[in-house]
């Protein structure tokens, strides 16, 4: 996205994107306040790696190469996760930004989560990832930036960028190219069943490493799905196309490449078969990555185990190129197959064996003919006695070529091997290895034996050690006959420096004893220092994953109703003391404004629960004890308890002999008379209170002619009678219903509900019908 300025990568105080990462990193140290309160860290380093010989010449050059290095790290809940990296090298150029990023993931803004990179960075053109077992989506390296954003159900990026390629004795410097990409990556899933990912990539000026024009343009559309049938099924397939044009291309050539298939996996099998087809001018980001271009064929993979801890493995691949059967072209026919089991059957070896099989041959005749058959196998032989580890390899490989015997080979090679195994994860080991190259029409050789004896001790001497010395015997042929015979030496060592410092010591040596090369040394050193600050962010209730995400907070207000309309208004009263728990037994209390909260809570799922005992026995509570709600980062919940004192009416039944409307003593109290209490005008209560009132409440008077309704909800009642318990002779005086208005807390205890006694008729005769 930048170019650098008369040299490979670019000073670090000379440049934009240097100058912008700086002013970012102090940005994050020293503007946002709560930086050390929360988890964190910087790591710094400095790296060397020298490569020198014994003697110089043209093809032993030596080099040297030094590397400042920084990397950071720092969670903010609720806001994601910031991280960089920055490698600078140091040479007669001065200081030169190798390798860098700053990058911000997981700011959640509603339903979207961000991303934001600035810098190098790896990219895929996939969103599926690794999904077929014979095609691995190659890795593109870009400078410049990219955002997105990610969704349950739907995710973008976009980027654009200058496409590197990683140089340098570290394999870490990004040595800009002229090549520019520009493009977009997105998803779409629907449901757990379909999988859809698509993007675009628009890319000029891409060169080889001699500088050569190899696309002037390339416009890359690609489409990816896979169809989940169920846990053991799925349907994938991968399209691509291309629009590129050469450096004397007039017009853009199209091209295409197509893969699909389905995958099985049951609990001890797996099967996978995929059809693919990519033609000879489909063109991808990087011409360096189109080995598998010019194809078409079929391809299957399976695997099965039995009970009995065998299991049996394979694939087969058939293709052949000249996909656009271009009549200038001869068509070749390709086969590949490999099968084989392992038998891990104690007390016996652990058996592998694998057989190979590659042929393959063309159409027609011709001076481009082919015709070629090459079987092999792999043995593998293992047994695990204890603290020893004895193991054998070998592979054999036969190549014929049946147009041009001098072509023909074969390849044995043997590995044999012993590991012992002491104290914790150490061990040592000691292979014999003896690999042959034949060639039997010139009658010549390519032999190499080497003998190897290695160590690892990752607690000697508070170090982590590794040590290995080898000797090689190597006799090849290229344009002539060479000799070598060489001894080397790798020493590997880590161990903690006062200060906090790591320190990490790399040293390979080749001595040669009989060889015309030079010696040559190899030294890598790394010095590191890390800062860290924070601590693990405290919480309370349960998170919904593996890691937490981001913090919201639960409020709360407890108070009792007073005029029942389920709002905290004026003349209601607030409840302090109230204790409160969630689903992990943390807790808070109401204070005296009836206010309560759990400030630190994980977004996600979970309850409330309120500790009922603290609420007074002439209290109703309006809702559930538990409530369960749902908490969004950076975001209050809130929750009301609504309380609501109950009230209280009570009064007395009697026969008003004397017929003055008062109770006295000439009055008959009547007991076991049923009266009835029946709420009206509920509809103007909130819900939470209409739950909790029942139809009607009853009461049968004492022996007094007493009835008392205790610690009923306020409200509206109707007051009667149930006129099958009134004794006969005995009629209601009184008119029913009684209406009665109850406010909370109030106790209405003079309701009167007179009876007088029934008229008697005399008829004029007596019992016996005597008049």
């Amino acid at each position: 996205m930048w170019a650098a300025e008369g040299r490979e990568g670019f000073s670090l105080l000379a440049d934009a994107p240097g100058r912008l990462f700086l002013f970012l990193f102090l940005s994050v140290l020293f503007l946002i306040s709560d930086l050390f309160s929360q988890q964190g860290y910087i790591n710094l380093s400095y790296w060397n790696r020298s490569r020198v010989y014994s003697q110089a010449g043209p093809f032993y050059a030596n080099e040297y190469e030094n590397i400042m290095h920084l990397d950071l790290w720092q969670k903010f809940i609720n806001y994601g996760v910031l991280s960089g990296w920055f490698d600078g090298r140091l040479s007669s150029a001065g200081l030169e930004a190798a390798h860098w990023y700053l990058d911000w993931q997981g700011l959640q803004l509603g339903r979207l989560s961000w991303k934001l990179r600035l810098g190098d960075h790896n990219l895929q053109l996939t969103n599926l990832g690794y999904r077929f077992t014979n095609y691995y989506p190659a890795y593109n390296y870009l400078r410049g930036v990219s955002a997105g954003f990610e969704h349950r159900k739907f995710g973008l990026e976009v980027f654009s960028g200058k496409v590197a390629r990683l140089t340098g004795l570290l394999g870490n410097f990004y040595s800009l190219t002229e090549q520019t990409a520009t493009g977009f990556m997105g998803r779409f899933e629907p449901d757990k069943k379909y999988f859809l990912g698509f993007g675009f990539v628009h890319s000029e000026n891409e060169r080889s490493w001699s500088g050569e024009l190899l696309t002037r343009t390339n416009d890359i559309l690609f489409i990816e799905s896979e169809l989940r049938f169920n846990e053991r099924a799925r349907f994938v397939m991968d399209t691509r196309a291309s629009l590129a044009a050469g450096e004397n291309d007039q017009v853009k050539i199209p091209g295409t490449s197509i893969r699909f298939g389905p995958l099985l996996q049951g609990g001890r099998w797996s099967l996978e078969v995929n059809y693919r087809r990519v033609d000879a001018d489909f063109r991808n980001l990087s011409s360096e990555f189109a080995y598998d271009r010019d194809q078409e064929g079929l391809f299957a993979s399976w695997r099965y185990q039995t009970r009995r801890r065998v299991f049996i493995f394979g694939s087969v691949d058939y293709f052949h190129d000249n996909v656009d059967r271009r009549a200038v072209l001869n068509t070749t026919d390709f086969w590949r197959l490999n099968s084989g089991f392992s038998l891990i059957t104690p007390p016996w070896p652990d058996l592998t064996l694998r057989l190979d099989l590659s042929a393959a041959e063309s159409r027609h005749p011709g001076g481009d003919y082919r015709k070629f058959i090459s079987p092999g196998f792999y043995l593998q032989l293992s047994k695990n006695l204890g603290r020893f580890y004895p193991y054998l390899r070998a592979r054999f490989q036969h190549y014929d070529d049946r147009v041009n015997d001098q072509r023909d080979f074969n390849y044995p090679s043997f590995y044999l091997g012993l590991r012992y195994s002491y104290l914790r994860s150490a061990y040592l080991l000691l292979e014999a290895e003896d690999s042959r190259y034949y060639d039997y029409l010139e009658n010549k050789l390519s032999d190499l034996t080497r003998l190897r004896l290695a160590t690892y001790s990752p607690f000697l001497f508070g170090t982590d050690f590794y040590g290995e010395i080898s000797y090689l015997d190597l006799k090849s042929w290229y344009f002539v006959s060479q000799s070598s015979k060489r001894t080397e030496l790798y020493l590997g060592l880590g161990r903690w420096l006062p200060l906090g410092l790591r320190l990490r010591l790399d040293f390979r040596a080749s001595w040669p004893l009989q060889s015309a090369q030079p010696a040559n040394y190899w030294l890598t050193l790394r010095i590191d220092r890390r800062f860290n600050w924070g601590e693990v962010a405290s919480y309370q209730g349960r998170t919904t994953g593996p890691v937490l995400t981001g913090l919201g907070r639960i409020e709360g207000l407890v108070f009792s109703d007073r005029n029942l309309n389920g709002i905290f208004d004026a003349g209601d009263r607030a409840f302090p003391e109230v204790t409160f728990y969630l689903e992990d037994g943390s807790s808070a209390t109401s204070d005296s404004q009836g206010r309560f909260a759990f400030s630190r809570v994980p977004e996600g799922l979970h309850s409330v629960n309120l500790e009922i005992s603290r609420i007074p026995a002439e209290y109703y509570l309006a809702g559930q004890e538990r409530r369960v709600l749902v908490v969004e980062k950076r975001k209050s919940a809130r929750l009301e308890y609504v309380l609501v004192e109950g009230a209280g009416v009570a009064g007395i039944v009697f026969q008003d002999v004397n017929k003055n409307g008062l109770l006295d003593e000439e009055d008959q109290p009547l007991k076991d008379i049923l009266v009835v209490a029946r709420a009206t005008d509920t509809e103007k209560w909130p819900e939470s209170l209409r739950q909790l009132q029942a139809e009607e409440l009853t009461c049968y008077s004492d022996g007094k002619g007493r009835f008392v309704f205790e610690n009923i909800l306020p409200g509206q009642y109707e007051l009667s009678v149930d006129e099958e318990t009134v004794p006969r002779g005995v009629k209601l005086q009184t008119e029913l219903p009684l209406k009665v208005a109850l406010k909370p807390g109030e106790s209405i205890k003079d309701i009167r509900i007179v009876c007088q006694p029934r008229p008697v008729i005399y008829t004029g005769r007596t019992r016996a019908g005597v008049g």
